[in-house]
């Protein structure tokens, strides 16, 4: 029981690693967008 626990939790480090810039990025994109959608309106 120990080691699977200790896998979830490795596996939770790597995922939160690999999905914080993922997110991010994305969040990036959409102010990109909305930001090219206000100069485009005005």
């Amino acid at each position: 029981m120990g080691y699977e626990g200790y896998h979830l939790v490795e596996e939770e480090k790597i995922g939160g690693k690999i999905t914080m810039p993922l997110h991010t990025i994305f969040l990036s994109l959409i102010f990109k967008l909305k930001k090219t959608n206000k100069n485009t309106n005005s």
